[in-house]
């Protein structure tokens, strides 16, 4: 072998990928052969070509592959551009490897889509933007995806220039969740016009989904999935293959389910305090939990949450509570689920594990994020727990918000098959760790994914110690403060400690702070959503301590100084088990990169010993790949082919013009049926039944449940359409709805029984004056109920310790102080509507504008937030119908 530098010849390279890869002679030769050609083309033709030149030979090529995509000459001359062309924006010329690497993509089989597994610092990005210059010259629109959107746009601004020399265009799907058709919205979708658009899932799928279930513009048709490289395709694509992107309506009523999550939670501190009687200490409490068991606690906080709940057929649960009554079968169906999560909330979910508190600038509160602490370590900045979310919330004493009901949705594996067809498979991936035998067969079956090992252009200096494992906590925290001072002051290096927690990481800052090294030679990098990352813009030096969880694992690129390189370079420690083998190896990536020296050693603390955990991981990853193959592909088809049935329905009714209410309520019965068919049921009874192969009858019989709901819903369009939801009747401002609306909900009808007012006000006779009358004796008389349930919602809030300063209390001090406003002016409104109805005359010249209530005025003096008035509005009481009633008369101007 021949070096230069340490740099691997030709030869040796292609010897390395026919060694660690099953390719047919002909096809290694083939590529061989090509690459040849573009090295002497390069030489002979492009070197030395003035820019003029280079821009006239790309205009010819762009119309000559179009044409005739088979040509090899087209792609040598292509390539060879390329390089020359990187050479004068990036100053620098592509390695041999990475013009391999973009020879294999080019001439993978049709049928079959093809990851390359390259290593971290082997410079994967001018490996994508090569082959998107290719697929764009071949006439197809290229989505490239990134696991984030700071990411994706950071990629984007970086490569501009260099696609631009090609006469492409590159945008980057913007972070918009928002449905509102504000000024935004057009340069959001802007991006979809480009030939290269790089994005992460989230924001493909959402603007999709806008699109064909929405009815708004998102993605639009137009642009076809032509083509997708996917970077970190083992994360995105296994890792992350149950993620979905949901987009959400507001439903009403779901945010009065406040007093459901309060009893619950109470429940469980009360069987906690029963636990506390019995134990002595924390050992011993821990000790009756597992010996109780999740399942018994559940079973028990079920069983008071059932009697508590049991006579739902009434409004009224009891003398002081009322419920939706529409909302009784997703109370029962929701229950257990409840319970668990209560459960899970209480006593495993824990801040700085599970989830961190902070402040979130789109709705001015603190709120709970979940933190990927198993895999990415990154803070997923828009994601929720359903259920789970509202108790760490009354834990937490934050802002307790409604659940979302899932009625758009799209999974990470159906939106990555829309880029599979009949003729081609579209699917390029790249990634640092392909992973275990498994993960590799996983993407072969589900994505119809190839698979080829890249070889590193030099030889990998990376040194894997020995593992650590010490059984006792205290020898094990002393050892490795011993080992991470050792590594920085004695052996005059840097050391980068990945936890498994963002609290570990603070533990163990604390503890090198007290042992005496000071806070200058540490670095604590645990957040996506600050400038902890700053540090990774210049080069690192020696003696620093970097502390982080698994978010500087995956994709982080340390850059490190001559000084740390001499000295042996980065060392790496993984202080817990990954659950695969790609994490692990994705974290000790982090040093030796191209071709530097580093090392890296698993220092644990746990009772197995290393073989022992590899075989736990073997099994769980084999139970893994059944559960994907056997289970969720099946299920997750058939929700998909469901839900593409159910979005056609709903085109038809929306190009029939009917009012959006009915559209809202039609997506909350799909919601609901969702709901009642949880995925999770077919899940737990593959884990029940320990079986490889999903039950074909329940599949059948969630088939046969959705034919039931269309023929409802299609019977219910063809006649005068029949409500699930009451509380939508309230914003239909006819006469005929509102009394539907008040016969079925009284006491959350509020919007009904104003507008009603209003229309029996404008018949100014006495008989219309004594209904408006009875109207506001009604609404005050529920006013009065709803406020006393607010009482009894404090009431809960003290009994469980939630202070009076958290926003919680406050929440709900707001809600109480808006009901006795509201109140007030509905008792002044009865006064003028008494006094007018004794003279019919004075009615003609009643104008309730400058008396009554008035949410603008409540809004511009911000004596209540936008977060209160949204509560009300899911009474019909909003901004919205004091413009559309204004409308309908002048004299009108409550809400």
């Amino acid at each position: 072998m021949q070096y230069n530098e340490n740099i691997k010849d030709i030869q040796f390279l292609f010897n390395e990928i026919e060694k660690n890869n099953n390719i047919l002679p002909e096809k290694l030769n083939f590529i061989q052969c090509i690459f040849v050609q573009i090295e002497q083309y390069y030489k002979n033709n492009v070197y030395s070509m003035k820019e003029e030149l280079l821009q006239n030979e790309i205009n010819k090529l762009k119309n000559k592959i179009k044409k005739d995509p088979n040509n090899n000459e087209y792609y040598i001359r292509l390539i060879s551009i390329m390089i020359k062309v990187n050479l004068l924006i990036n100053n620098y010329k592509p390695r041999d490897i990475q013009i391999i690497s973009i020879l294999f993509f080019l001439y993978k089989e049709k049928d079959s889509g093809l990851i390359e597994e390259i290593l971290t610092g082997e410079g994967k990005t001018i490996i994508i933007s090569f082959l998107a210059i290719i697929k764009v010259f071949q006439g197809k629109k290229v989505d490239i995806l990134t696991s984030s959107s700071v990411l994706a746009e950071r990629d984007a601004k970086e490569m501009r220039r260099f696609y631009n020399f090609f006469g492409i265009n590159v945008s980057f799907c913007k972070n918009n969740l928002s449905t509102r058709k504000d000024e935004n919205r057009k340069e959001c979708l802007d991006c979809y016009n480009a030939d290269i658009v790089y994005g992460d899932p989230l924001n493909f799928e959402s603007d999709i989904l806008k699109t064909n279930f929405m009815g708004i513009t998102g993605r639009g048709r137009k642009r076809n999935f032509d083509c997708i490289i996917i970077d970190e395709i083992d994360n995105i694509c296994i890792d992350n293959i149950k993620n979905i992107t949901e987009l959400l309506d507001n439903f009403h009523g779901y945010k009065f389910l406040e007093y459901v999550y309060l009893f619950i939670y109470k429940n469980i501190k009360m069987i906690d305090e029963q636990i506390m009687k019995i134990s002595n200490n924390d050992k011993f409490r821990h000790d009756i939990l597992a010996f109780n068991s999740k399942n018994k606690i559940v079973e028990c906080l079920l069983e008071n949450s059932k009697k508590e709940f049991s006579n739902l057929k009434l409004l009224s649960i009891n003398k002081h509570i009322y419920l939706p009554e529409h909302l009784q079968e997703f109370i029962k169906i929701r229950l257990k689920k409840w319970c668990e999560a209560a459960y899970d909330a209480f006593y495993s979910y824990k801040e700085n594990k599970e989830y961190i508190i902070t402040e979130d600038e789109r709705f001015g509160f603190k709120t709970i994020k979940p933190v990927d602490f198993s895999n990415t370590g990154v803070i997923k900045e828009n994601s929720v727990w359903t259920g789970l979310h509202q108790f760490l919330q009354i834990k937490e004493g934050l802002n307790l918000t409604e659940e979302n009901l899932n009625s758009c949705y799209m999974s990470n594996f159906t939106f990555f098959k829309k880029y599979i067809s009949n003729k081609e498979n579209n699917i390029y991936g790249l990634t640092g760790t392909v992973g275990s035998p498994k993960t590799q067969e996983a993407l072969k079956i589900l994505y119809k994914l190839n698979l080829l090992f890249i070889p590193t252009f030099k030889e990998c200096k990376l040194k894997i110690e020995e593992p650590i494992i010490i059984k006792n906590k205290d020898e094990y925290k002393q050892k490795l403060i011993n080992q991470i001072y050792d590594i920085v002051f004695v052996q005059n290096r840097s050391v980068l400690v990945i936890f498994k927690y963002i609290k570990n990481v603070i533990k163990m800052y604390n503890l090198l702070i007290q042992k005496g090294i000071k806070a200058e030679h540490i670095i604590k990098y645990t957040r996506n959503d600050n400038n902890e990352s700053d540090f990774l813009n210049r080069e690192l030096s020696t003696n620093l301590i970097i502390l982080s969880t698994n978010i500087s694992g995956r994709g982080t690129d340390i850059k490190i100084s001559r000084e740390l390189e001499e000295n042996n370079g980065l060392h790496v420690i993984l202080t817990f088990f990954p659950f695969s083998e790609r994490i692990e190896r994705q974290a000790f990536g982090r040093a030796g990169r191209k071709g530097e020296k580093g090392s890296g050693q698993l220092f644990i603390y746990s009772q197995d010993d290393y073989n022992t955990l590899k075989n736990k991981r073997m099994i769980n990853e084999e139970n893994e790949f059944n559960y994907l193959i056997n289970v969720y592909k099946k299920r997750i088809d058939l929700f998909q082919e469901l839900f593409e049935e159910f979005t056609e329905f709903l085109n038809e009714i929306r190009k029939k013009k009917f009012d959006e209410s009915v559209l809202l309520d039609i997506k909350e019965r799909w919601g609901i049926f969702l709901v009642e068919n949880d995925l999770s049921k077919i899940e737990q009874q593959y884990k029940d039944e320990n079986s490889l192969k999903i039950n074909d009858d329940l599949l059948n019989q969630t088939k046969i449940k959705f034919k039931n709901l269309m023929k409802t819903l299609r019977k219910s369009v063809e006649n005068r359409y029949e409500y699930f939801n009451p509380l939508l009747l309230c914003k239909t401002f006819e006469e005929e709805r509102c009394d539907e609306a008040i016969g079925r909900s009284p006491i959350f009808c509020l919007g009904a029984y104003l507008f009603r007012t209003f229309c029996n006000i404008d018949r100014q006779n006495y008989h219309f004056s004594a209904k408006a009358k009875y109207d506001f004796d009604s609404l005050e008389e529920n006013c009065q109920i709803l406020l006393n349930q607010i009482y009894i919602y404090m009431d809960i809030i003290k009994e469980i310790g939630i202070k009076e300063n958290s926003d919680l209390y406050r929440q709900t001090e707001q809600k109480i102080k808006f009901f006795v406003f509201l109140l007030a002016l509905i008792r002044k409104n009865k006064k003028i509507i008494n006094h007018y109805s004794e003279n019919l005359e004075q009615i003609k010249n009643l104008s309730l504008a400058p008396k009554v209530i008035n949410l603008a005025q409540v809004n511009s003096e911000k004596e209540y937030n936008n977060e209160i008035l949204s509560y009300f509005k899911d009474y019909g009481m909003c901004l919205y119908n004091l413009e559309e009633v204004e409308k309908k008369d002048s004299s009108c101007k409550i809400f």
